[in-house]
């Protein structure tokens, strides 16, 4: 019989589980709290909003927090391709 995990963010061995994501830039799979979170703007033309709390609704990129990757950012162009578009879009 297995038992139900009493924890939900505990695994059976008992260790916390630690969300991971992937720098846009430099593909590295990190700890969440290791990157920097940037948000699809409302309009386009803004470009990219940083969100310091890592809760703004929409669409999250993340970065590493390293100045390599930091100075790539603003060259990094897929985000225009993976926000949503407005209704009157047709992709």
């Amino acid at each position: 019989m297995i038992k139900n995990n009493p924890l939900p963010d505990q695994d059976m061995a008992g260790t916390k589980h630690v969300p991971v994501r992937t720098c846009v830039v430099c593909r590295d799979r990190k700890p969440k709290a290791d990157l920097e979170r940037y948000v699809c703007p409302a309009n386009p033309e803004q470009g990219l909003q940083p969100d310091p709390g890592k809760k703004m609704p929409g669409r999250g990129f993340y970065t590493c927090k390293s100045p390599e990757c930091a100075g790539k950012l603003a060259r990094f162009r897929g985000w225009r391709h993976k926000c949503k578009r407005g209704k009157d879009n047709d992709h």
